[in-house]
């Protein structure tokens, strides 16, 4: 969900909490419905109890789902302990304040069922209170603004998250276009040599030859000095081919910094800090796929289990190999996210090429992974 989302519902939320204070000091001031200064106390301090962990559960720096958690916990406590003390200034507004969390941060069938909870508890909290069957009627009504606000709130989630995914889409999409343009440029050069070298180096080499042999007829001196710069020119036209040929087969080799730059500019809500070496192109369309892949890899598994604001992924070239190393800054992955498919399937690719991926532990908080192969493929293998 966007972040701006998020901090506006924050805000709504934490100006709805302290609005409700305000009939409390009132009531407490003019002693309205046996409100006592003794009982508005115990209810302030359940109010503040209330609002530290709505701070803490909406902030948006990366937390364990099992603390947050806690703090809507704490939340539903201390709200329905207010509703208990004083039922009759709108305290149930608290829970729908409530239900944008559990929407935004668990899942679906978690965050229905602590809304189910909340409604059953707020019943047995009012029923004894309210006469006339009102209990019923407010944690009804109170019910309705918690479904209300869970099902909008998990409407615009699931927008947004599909909104990420097709951007990552794109940019994967993007970047695999652009090897594949390379690679077939890299095939055109590669013709265009062959070309040269078999039609054009043939022709100048045989011409070379005929001049020689007119060359040794006897002839006219004028023209014995036409002959021999007939052939000095025939020879450097050769040279120029070969060095025409040498170039393009020298260019024979991908460009995947720009690759790597589109894929990094297509992972909103995240900031992918890629250092390549200057000018980095890869002669093997296979490396250069399996570098591709991995920076994929590692930005998807980011975004998708770390809750990561920035990721840093510097590429060096090290004694004949190349070298990517990763680290993020968020709650790090799980066993099962760290041995899930993607990063084996990237073990395997790299292992494939003479290489290795190792997951490290970090210093501090994220996730960090080390991965290298050779640039160029040994002779066995070859």
């Amino acid at each position: 969900m966007s972040s701006l989302f998020q901090r506006m519902l924050r805000l709504t939320s934490l100006g709805v909490w302290f609005t409700l204070l305000l009939p409390i000091l009132h009531g407490a001031a003019n002693h309205q419905d046996n409100l006592t200064w003794p009982k508005a106390q115990l209810w302030i301090g359940l109010w503040l109890v209330f609002g530290a962990a709505l701070f803490a559960a909406t902030s948006p720096r990366p937390a364990p789902r099992g603390l947050r958690a806690a703090m809507f916990a704490l939340q539903t406590l201390s709200a329905l302990s207010m509703c208990g003390l004083q039922p009759d200034f709108y305290v149930g507004f608290l829970l729908v304040i409530i239900a944008w969390q559990l929407a935004v941060f668990l899942p679906v069938r978690v965050a229905a069922a602590w809304v189910l909870v909340q409604a059953a508890a707020l019943f047995l909290v009012l029923s004894p209170i309210c006469a006339n069957g009102c209990g019923w009627a407010a944690s009804g009504i109170y019910f309705a603004f918690q479904g209300f606000f869970l099902v909008t709130v998990l409407l615009v989630k699931r927008e947004w998250e599909q909104r990420l995914e097709q951007a990552r889409l794109n940019a994967e999409l993007t970047a695999t276009q652009d090897l594949l343009i390379e690679r077939s440029s890299s095939y055109e050069r590669l013709r265009i040599s062959r070309e040269l070298h078999d039609v054009l180096g043939h022709s100048l080499t045989a011409l070379s030859l005929h001049l020689e042999v007119a060359m040794n007829t006897p002839q006219a001196a004028a023209r014995d000095r036409s002959l021999i710069k007939a052939q000095a020119v025939t020879k450097a036209l050769i040279g120029d081919v070969r060095d025409v040929v040498g170039a393009l087969r020298n260019s024979e080799t991908l460009d995947v910094a720009h690759a790597l730059e589109v894929l990094a500019a297509g992972a909103p809500e995240l900031a992918v800090h890629i250092a390549t070496p200057e000018g980095l192109r890869l002669e093997d369309p296979e490396r250069a796929q399996a570098l591709l892949r991995c920076v994929q890899e590692v930005i998807t598994n980011t975004r998708k289990h770390a809750r990561a604001r920035n990721i840093w992924i510097d590429i060096t070239e090290t004694a004949g190999e190349l070298v990517v190393q990763a680290r993020d800054d968020g709650r790090g992955l799980s066993g099962a996210a760290a041995s899930g498919f993607g990063l084996a399937g990237m073990r395997e690719r790299f292992v494939r090429l003479g290489g290795d991926v190792q997951v490290e532990p970090s210093s501090g908080p994220g996730f960090a992974l080390s991965a290298r192969f050779p640039l160029k493929p040994s002779p066995a293998a070859a």
